[in-house]
């Protein structure tokens, strides 16, 4: 007997293959079997007549380290179809990490994610330090699947202390920063990732941007013996030296046989030849044979920002980042004071530093043309006489991802492969209008998107999300690596 036999939905099974019309099996957390009319019984049968069934989604950058602590369904990442992400980016893991350099680490996640301080004291008892304790605490509460990267800023504070941010390190330093990162892929780190633009709290470059190519080299030697990602968050702001990183990922991949990533790619009006140069040098190096994928945004990013905390929209002016430092009755008595809100407007004016950054607009609003703005992209598609592809855009998110990356077993409805499904309807499927949420521990507020369109998720063989709402489902795994 299965466990769940999905029926009559079309099955786009991620390899890029056209849909069509058949059942997916389930037993013992794997795909059974897949085909047009699968007999026999099940304990749960899911009728997906007139929707898509396809492999859960994976996102590869993400900052859920320390939420996985307190949420294991990462919400709301798994109600969107996700069911594997990959924390650890932008040079910064909870793990390895000293108890004595945990107010550092906090720090910079504050600046970096803004997040609450809250969120590193009040949900969770911080026991570890090691990779495969990090790896342990989050194993317990999984509804997702996770393959963590661990972050070049903390194996340096690790083995320099505070002087990780401060300089360059000695041969016998790299040597150890080496040998900390094969005892972290040996717990089950999916790769290394660094940034060439992150700062801290205090406007300090993290630990990351002291290191030299030779200690960069050398770490990537390390990843070379399993064949591991590295990612890198490079200068996105300017063209020029995105290539030249670019130039880099492609020596270190050819030279150490490793996959390597850089995100984001902007496509803006600022610069509208940043994406198309950027893609073409990655075209140049992959005909080398290098390995560097580009990770590009699908849609505009829109920043919301509350006064009540710091926030990246205000990186570039030091007044702005000096008063939302400040604690809350200071902070409202200062944006009440008309000789230092003045000011405030003043840095903010159009010389300033926020008219830098484009137009400031209260709830969405994007550049799309008239005719198109609003309309799903099978309308569009309709129209032209043209398909919207969506089996090209399930794999590019399931079974390329899982490739690129290493995932043991993931992101294709074969039998053996694990049971990773969302169940969609290609004719809603959206996000919602986003809204604040008060979810955070010490009640800390977020900004959310609720799924639309998702009629149910599989996460290793069992329900994880169906009618609109969470199982009390616990299948999640830290990902085996291929």
């Amino acid at each position: 007997m299965f466990d769940i036999l999905i029926k009559g939905g079309t099955i786009v099974d991620g390899s890029g293959a056209p849909g069509f019309t058949g059942d997916v099996a389930v037993q013992d957390g794997r795909i059974a079997a897949v085909g047009p009319a699968i007999a026999g019984e099940a304990r749960r049968t899911f009728d997906a007549t007139g929707r898509i069934v396809a492999p859960g989604f994976i996102d590869p950058h993400t900052h859920f380290d320390v939420q996985l602590l307190w949420d294991g369904a990462a919400r709301p990442a798994l109600e969107h179809g996700i069911t594997c992400v990959v924390p650890g980016n932008c040079s910064l893991s909870l793990a390895p990490l000293k108890a004595a350099d945990r107010k550092g680490l906090v720090g910079m996640f504050q600046q970096i994610e803004e997040m609450p301080p809250e969120a590193f004291t009040e949900a969770f008892d911080w026991t570890w330090e090691d990779f495969a304790g990090y790896r342990d605490a989050i194993a317990k509460t999984l509804q997702l699947n996770a393959a963590p990267l661990v972050g070049h800023s903390v194996i340096r504070l690790w083995v320099m202390g505070a002087d990780a941010q401060k300089r360059a390190a000695r041969p016998d330093e790299i040597a150890g920063m080496q040998d900390l990162l094969r005892q972290c892929l040996e717990a089950g780190a999916v790769g290394l990732s660094t940034s060439f633009v992150d700062v801290d709290e205090n406007g300090h470059p993290v630990p990351s941007r002291f290191a030299s190519f030779d200690e960069l080299d050398a770490l990537c030697a390390v990843l070379g013996e399993r064949g591991r990602m590295l990612q890198i968050v490079p200068e996105f702001y300017a063209t020029d030296i995105t290539l030249a990183r670019i130039d880099q990922l492609a020596e270190l991949s050819v030279k150490h046989a490793i996959p390597t990533t850089f995100s984001p790619l902007f496509d803006n009006n600022g610069t509208p030849d940043n994406a198309p140069r950027a893609l073409a040098r990655v075209e140049e190096q992959f005909a080398r044979g290098a390995r560097v994928w580009p990770q590009m945004q699908t849609r505009p990013i829109d920043i919301s920002f509350s006064l009540l905390r710091p926030s990246l929209f205000f990186s570039r002016l030091p007044r702005w980042v000096r008063v939302l430092r400040l604690p809350l009755a200071e902070r409202l008595a200062a944006l009440t004071n008309p000789a230092i809100a003045d000011k405030m407007v003043e840095d903010a004016g159009p010389d300033g530093g926020l008219a830098m950054m484009g137009e400031l607009v209260l709830r969405g609003g994007d550049a799309a043309p008239a005719a198109l703005a609003g309309r799903t992209l099978a309308d569009i598609a309709a129209e032209r006489g043209e398909g919207p592809a969506l089996e090209a855009a399930v794999k590019k998110i399931t079974a390329d991802t899982a490739e690129i990356w290493g995932l043991k077993d993931r992101g294709l409805l074969q039998e053996g492969k694990a049971a990773d499904i969302v169940v969609f309807d290609a004719d809603t499927i959206g996000r919602g209008e986003e809204r604040p949420q008060f979810d955070m521990p010490g009640a800390g507020m977020r900004y959310v998107r609720d799924a639309i369109g998702i009629e149910a998720v599989v996460v290793n063989g069992q329900m994880a999300w169906e009618g609109g709402a969470y199982t009390d489902a616990r299948a999640g795994v830290v990902c085996e690596l291929a």
